[in-house]
């Protein structure tokens, strides 16, 4: 879709063009030898005062890493030092009265002290270039410069952005069309051969042309009219139904030419200088937009593909928690867990003992998503070997700590856990826990912490069986309740950063979410608290309940 722009003063529009004319011609004329010497590591970018990348100039993958980064033709920019990764852009002003100013950035692949300093010079050289050129213009080139201007323009606003391929072919084609007035237009690609913007049979007819082979060859533009001495180029042009032809050749993936832009006409004047010069600009933004397009379906696969692996990922985090209520004669254990991301850090298991006994655990690894997720299976696997070879003890957690200690060391995270021993036969409940937020427990109509120590987080320092983390007994009676849950929970019911008195004031205040809580529904937690269950939360949530 072409932007029709509504100019009530068509001098200053012609003026305001001239300019931008100038200040592309400018840096062109000073940056392209200016960098000619600085070798392959050296690139130069010029933006108008918004920050619109009006030319690029310099080492093909220098300009390729900041195309990466978003630095392509019609693409608006912050002309603000920026440092990443194989590469660095320093900017300075091109210095004049608005609207011939803009933004000079020199891009180099290498640290370099005197990348500033180097940019403030060339730009003062584009500058002194740009005055030399509006000295030197007569009306004739100035008329010339408007329409040159609006065809860079209108390339760079029409092809510069991020497309898919046939997009961008299609776009190629009604450009190329409209700028040097031909018939037709389309891109021919030397290998593999991908006929999607030509007209149906132009692919076939170019293909071994002379003109054609030779542009592939030479990386130069070239015409060819009905009158050509070559009896196969009139042939061509038979088949073709064309009088005129004109072809570019477009770089990209490398310094090799990997295809020709091609306008055809059927009747009337030959291609002029003037037209093969914006083609030949065409072709050079039809390069850059092809590579930023293979890179885009390039990223987008290794995206779909990390996405794949991450669905797995979760897929079996979940798999690994248990799948449905533990139902103990008298007693219900119940549990769920909501990451922050596809997986988290959280992790709760319950194990079912002999005699109708059970042991429950709920671990929270430092951090969200892979990370984090590793751990907990490691945590997670640790407290149930310890748990089936030792038993429910004092010992438990000082086992687990030193089980995990290297693990945790070695990562630089930490982890909380909590473990409880239930007796579905006598109401008894034991608790141990590491740093581990205490219980709450629902009797008597009204939900109250239990008064667990916090102990010391797992992977803080060794703690062993010094007493530190003391173990807390109760006894439950029929129709009471403990949940065990993460920090997450109480982000997620009380508010980010609230503490436990709101948290049970909360629950006071809502008979429904204290029964959404027993069941340890989150799903009906998060619709009473006001959460959206599209949003993901912003840690992860789990909560363990224990009736009876």
């Amino acid at each position: 879709m072409t932007t029709r722009l509504a100019v009530e003063d068509w001098t200053t529009f012609r003026d305001s063009l001239r300019a931008r004319y100038l200040l592309v011609e400018a840096f062109l004329g000073a940056a392209e030898p200016a960098l000619d010497g600085a070798g392959r590591g050296v690139a130069a970018l010029l933006t108008d005062e918004g920050g619109l990348v009006l030319a690029r100039c310099g080492s093909v993958d220098v300009l390729g890493l900041a195309a990466e980064a978003g630095f392509v033709a019609g693409a608006r920019v912050r002309p603000v030092p920026t440092c990443r990764r194989g590469f660095r852009v320093a900017w300075a002003s091109v210095p004049g009265e608005a609207p011939a100013t803009g933004h000079l950035g020199l891009v180099s692949s290498r640290e370099s002290p005197e990348l500033a300093p180097l940019a403030r010079a060339l730009a003062e050289l584009v500058a002194h270039r740009r005055r030399e050129l509006e000295r030197a213009g007569q009306d004739a080139e100035q008329h010339a410069a408007l329409d040159r201007l609006s065809a860079f323009h209108d390339t760079a606003m029409r092809i510069g952005g991020p497309q898919s391929r046939d997009e961008l072919h299609r776009r190629v084609a009604e450009l190329v069309v409209t700028l040097v007035r031909a018939d037709r237009a389309g891109i021919l690609f030397r290998d593999p051969p991908i006929p999607a913007a030509t007209a149906q049979g132009d692919d076939a007819v170019l293909r071994g042309l002379p003109p054609v082979e030779r542009v592939l060859a030479t990386g130069r533009v070239a015409r060819v009219a009905h009158d050509d001495a070559r009896a196969e180029v009139r042939a061509a042009l038979g088949r073709l139904g064309a009088a005129s032809l004109a072809l570019a050749p477009v770089f990209f993936g490398g310094r090799t030419c990997g295809a020709v832009l091609f306008a055809a006409r059927s009747a009337g004047p030959g291609f002029s200088e003037r037209d093969l010069e914006v083609l030949a600009f065409v072709s050079k933004q039809v390069g850059l937009s092809i590579e930023n397009a293979s890179l885009r379906e390039g990223l987008e696969r290794r995206l779909e593909a990390l996405t794949r692996e991450m669905e797995l990922a979760r897929r079996m985090q979940q798999a690994l928690l248990p799948q449905k209520p533990l139902v103990l004669p008298g007693a219900r254990v119940a549990g769920a867990t909501l990451p922050a991301r596809l997986v988290g850090g959280d992790y709760f298991d319950f194990l079912s003992l002999d005699g109708g006994d059970c042991v429950v655990a709920v671990g929270d690894i430092m951090g969200k998503g892979v990370a984090a997720a590793l751990l907990a299976s490691l945590l997670r696997a640790h407290v149930r070997t310890v748990v089936v070879e030792r038993g429910f003890g004092p010992g438990v957690l000082a086992a687990v700590e030193e089980a995990m200690w290297d693990d945790l060391a070695r990562t630089g995270s930490l982890a909380t856990l909590q473990v409880v021993s239930f007796s579905a036969a006598t109401g008894r409940l034991e608790a141990l826990s590491a740093g581990h937020l205490p219980p709450l427990c629902h009797r008597k109509g009204r939900w109250e912490r239990l008064p667990v120590g916090s102990g010391v987080s797992l992977g803080l320092k060794r703690v062993g069986d010094d007493g530190v983390r003391e173990p807390y007994a109760t006894v439950l009676a029929p129709g009471d309740a403990v949940v065990l849950y993460s920090d997450g929970f109480l982000d997620l019911a009380a508010g980010r950063g609230a503490g436990l008195a709101r948290l049970e004031a909360v629950l006071a205040g809502s008979e429904a979410l204290g029964e959404a809580l027993r069941r340890a529904d989150l799903a009906a937690v998060r619709s009473l608290v006001g959460g959206d269950a599209a949003d993901d939360p912003p840690d992860d949530v789990t909560v363990v309940s224990i009736q009876r």
